[in-house]
């Protein structure tokens, strides 16, 4: 255990980390988003311009991109939050002369000693923060200052997001929609309508008795081979292996309610802030893949706005996702983590939980590196709402599971403090210097190395 960081009133929902600038954001569901030094734990800034559960944090720049359950993202200039960040309170000299006449009336009574240390001087403490007009302090507060947009379109709540490289950013959301963003111009760029691309892509893209694999016509062949998640490795046996999977109910609308629970709906995910109708998603060029309340995994052309692939897997909604070149694995919120191959389509391996639940998972970075970069293995952490950090390996389908609610805590007096106290881990993040964020339903942020 490196570092414990102690501030939110309730729950993580959100966690991301820039170790170039040496900070990390939580979001939790007491609406605010917390920016923490790394190396001293200190919280730098407090966030509070959202009025609803935080879904999502990402550092993008020298942005901080926040996402809520009160239909908005918003992006903060990091640099000018420190502008106004509250200084320390100083102690400041103010000299003020007492009259003679004003000693005189104490009387004989005024002890001249209690004056010896300040005989014509008063400490009184001020603070070193720069002043803000009257007239802006009573409207709004100064973080909202540093809001250098707010991308408003989304009719219900945000439940997850991604910024990327090159200015763009995918959102997804209870409404029913993705919605891609300019993150240069705040511009829209195109929206999504789940429901109607789902019915539009059946009727005119796939065959009524196959997923993941178009009409044998050529214009669909083209169309395939074009599409950003065809790989090279694809076979003749893997496609005509897409012809014997069973037929999905395209027709019939994407369910948000859970049996377990009676009636309640997921469209806004859980009350602890897991899921929702698109309850997670992640892109990379034009190849997107959203998990949605149905339990379904979609790969999507953001070029056609189409989906390529529909996969079904999961009995509840799925709460995480993360894929690479090779692999997709999904949580969700029937206790299972599914290990999907982009080739087939398939399930590759399935792996139950005894909480019932998944609320994170995140695929490990590879010690080996390709020709294209950072390569990944199908290997992956998963936090299940337990006291539990789950490690899995598929290579050796080995799973290892650490307790989180106690460890030792290295001082920077080399002295060792016991960590203890029972919490469920709600979201993980991992880092590429070997190092894994998780954050608990508790509101505590902790920091461990791998």
């Amino acid at each position: 255990l490196l570092s414990v960081y102690k501030g939110h009133y309730s729950g993580i929902t959100a966690l991301d980390c820039d170790p170039v600038m040496g900070i990390l954001a939580s979001g939790s569901l007491d609406t605010q988003v917390r920016v923490w030094d790394i190396e001293t734990t200190e919280c730098k800034h407090v966030i509070s311009g959202h009025n609803d559960v935080i879904r999502g944090v990402q550092f993008y720049e020298r942005f901080l991109l926040t996402a809520s359950n009160d239909s908005r993202v918003r992006m903060w200039d990091l640099s000018m939050l420190e502008s106004v960040r509250p200084r320390p309170s100083t102690k400041v000299m103010q000299k003020e002369y007492i009259s003679s006449s004003a000693r005189i009336g104490k009387g004989d009574g005024y002890d001249s000693e209690s004056r010896a240390d300040s005989p014509d001087a008063i400490m009184s403490l001020q603070s070193t923060t720069p002043a803000v007009t009257p007239t802006i302090c009573r409207h709004i507060s100064p973080v909202e200052l540093c809001c250098e947009n707010t991308f408003v379109g989304h009719t219900d709540a945000v439940t997850c997001f991604q910024a990327a490289p090159g200015g763009t950013m995918i959102s997804g959301s209870a409404d029913k929609t993705v919605r891609e963003w300019d993150l240069t111009t705040g511009a829209m760029r195109q929206t999504i309508d789940i429901t109607w691309a789902i019915k539009d892509t059946q009727s005119s893209k796939l065959s009524s008795s196959n997923v993941a694999h178009f009409s044998s016509s050529s214009s669909s062949s083209s169309q395939r081979r074009n599409s950003p998640w065809a790989t090279a490795s694809t076979t003749t046996a893997a496609k005509n292996a897409f012809s014997t999977r069973p037929s999905l109910p395209f027709e019939t609308p994407i369910h948000t309610s859970n049996e377990r629970s009676g009636s309640g709906s997921y469209k806004r995910g859980t009350e602890l802030g897991d899921g929702g109708f698109v309850g997670a998603l992640q892109f990379y060029d034009f190849a997107l893949a959203t998990g949605t309340a149905d339990g379904f995994l979609r790969l999507w052309d953001l070029r056609t706005a189409q989906a390529h692939r529909q996969m079904h897997g999961h009995s509840e909604p799925i709460t995480s996702l993360h894929f690479d070149d090779r692999s997709v694995i999904t949580g969700s919120l029937d206790g299972t983590v599914l290990i999907w191959d982009l080739r087939t389509g398939r399930v590759l391996q399935s792996l139950s939980f005894d909480s019932g639940l998944v609320s994170s998972i995140k695929l490990s970075p590879s010690m080996n590196s390709s020709h294209s970069g950072k390569s990944y293995s199908v290997e992956f952490w998963a936090a299940a709402r337990d006291n539990l950090l789950h490690h899995y390996m598929a290579s050796s389908m080995q799973q290892v599971s650490y307790a989180s609610d106690h460890g030792y805590l290295n001082t920077r007096d080399n002295s060792c403090v016991n960590i203890t106290g029972y919490s469920g881990i709600s979201r993980i993040d991992l880092l590429d210097n070997g190092s894994l964020l998780c954050g608990d339903d508790e509101g505590i942020v902790k920091l461990w190395s791998i």
